[in-house]
């Protein structure tokens, strides 16, 4: 009897420890945001996604930073980021930016049109921001140079990981942080911190 409820703990234990591997991470495009920087960025290239080189240097197995590019939501041209951690290359993060703007009414838009398809999906985010820093405000005809100079706030930030903000590079920025490996890459900073200090 002993040995039966022992294999019963072990198998509820392994499928506790599946079922968190495989469920709980945030997902971006329908991937778990899970595994190597680069199994992460094959499994995007997969969709029809280009890998590109990052200051000349084209994605490994060891790389920590992989861009791709590509339509991602209908539109083209679009860069995706994927990050992972300095030590063991676990994929945490992925960023996309849109297409560059220079027209405030069209970024304005872009960014209200994905924040809204995020609010379908995801529901009313858990933190919202839409202002600008004086002496700047939306009307003054200087909306561009506000964003350049980071005195635009325009960002919404759920609590899975995910959030969109108006990047200083006039581009919408949509992330998708995972949880449990953005705790990995908290820990693996901080070790390193304790050691050097």
């Amino acid at each position: 009897m002993k040995k039966i409820i022992s294999v019963l703990f072990a198998f509820v234990i392994s499928f506790t420890v599946f079922a968190q591997n495989n469920s709980e991470h945030l997902k971006f495009m329908g991937i778990p945001i899970n595994g190597t920087c680069y199994q992460l960025a094959q499994k995007i290239a997969a969709k029809g996604f280009q890998l590109k080189p990052i200051e000349g240097k084209a994605a490994t197995p060891s790389s920590t930073h992989i861009k791709l590019m590509g339509t991602f939501a209908g539109i083209d041209n679009c860069e995706i980021y994927v990050i992972g951690t300095k030590g063991t290359k676990t994929a945490w993060k992925v960023v996309v930016y849109l297409p560059e703007e220079d027209k405030w009414s069209d970024i304005k838009y872009q960014y209200n049109k994905f924040k809204e398809s995020l609010e379908k999906k995801y529901g009313e985010p858990d933190d919202d921001f839409h202002f600008f820093s004086s002496p700047y405000y939306e009307g003054d005809g200087y909306e561009m140079s506000a964003i350049e100079l980071e005195e635009c706030h325009y960002s919404a930030f759920w609590d899975n990981g995910i959030y969109i903000m108006i990047s200083k590079f006039c581009q919408v920025k949509i992330c998708y942080e995972d949880p449990i490996n953005s705790e990995k890459d908290e820990k693996y900073r901080e070790i390193i911190m304790d050691k050097d200090l």
